[in-house]
């Protein structure tokens, strides 16, 4: 019998709700929305979900590069269902404008002062849109609190960047795998050590040469959390395809 895992962060809660979500659907209606932003410890832990999703499901190590591209995409789904995921729950309401700007200034250690111009934004920030600028500080500031307004880091938004790498006491991951289909299965230690269980396959799986592994990743308390392939590139792990991952792995868009 394996012990419950509990997420113990707040800022982390609705992070087995994501993979939930993922895995099905159905539990998009459960996900929190703008509606409930007028708290700030509900505000915390919903943009703090959005932040995992990117480094840990996309694998995007440069969020900030990602999301131009995506925006210079006017934000197409088509080849990404996780992409199209944050668009359902972190951008129905246009709200993703308020991540996006966050994570193109501050969140990638570009500090801009408050009082400056949409020309300084597009000329230092990660996203070089100046049409675009012009139009997000134009916008009146949210009634709600989002990532952008309010400090350098106002939500204090990280907490999730080590969730997954947690140490355990005694290794009881399980690993199963296919070389004839290049697929494999994993059960994790836990949901909080799952990215770091993840990252240790590769010493136990046959060497393909330039192939890739399909990867099934799986907690016993909370199901189904995603099918992983790791760059040859970036050897980073990965969600969807190639293409999209790649761009936010790359500079300043």
């Amino acid at each position: 019998m394996y012990p419950d895992y509990n997420v113990s962060d707040s800022w982390c809660k609705h992070i087995p709700l994501l993979h939930r979500t993922l895995a099905d659907p159905s539990f998009k209606n459960d996900f929190p929305g703008t509606r409930t932003l007028d708290s700030l410890n509900e505000a915390c832990s919903y943009w703090e979900t959005l932040h995992y999703l990117f480094p840990a499901l996309l694998g995007w190590k440069n969020p900030g590069a990602g999301l131009a591209w995506w925006y210079k995409q006017d934000q197409s789904v088509d080849d990404s269902p996780l992409l199209r995921i944050v668009s359902e729950l972190w951008n129905n309401e246009g709200q993703l404008d308020y991540y996006a700007a966050w994570v193109w200034t501050h969140g990638s250690g570009i500090f801009l002062p408050a009082n400056s111009r949409a020309e300084d934004y597009a000329k230092k920030s990660l996203f070089n849109s100046l049409e675009w600028w012009r139009a997000f500080l134009y916008r009146p500031e949210a009634e709600w609190y989002n990532p952008f307004y309010g400090g350098t880091n106002p939500l204090h938004l990280g907490h999730s960047d080590s969730f997954g790498f947690d140490e355990t006491l005694s290794d009881r991951s399980e690993l199963y795998y296919d070389v004839t289909k290049r697929s494999a299965v994993l059960i994790a230690n836990n949901l909080g050590s799952w990215r770091r269980d993840l990252a240790g396959v590769k010493e136990k799986l046959p060497d393909l040469g330039e192939r890739s592994w399909y990867v099934n990743v799986f907690d016993r308390q909370y199901g189904f959390l995603g099918l992983f392939r790791q760059s040859r590139g970036t050897r980073l792990w990965f969600q969807g395809k190639h293409n999209v991952h790649i761009k936010g792995n790359l500079g300043r868009s």
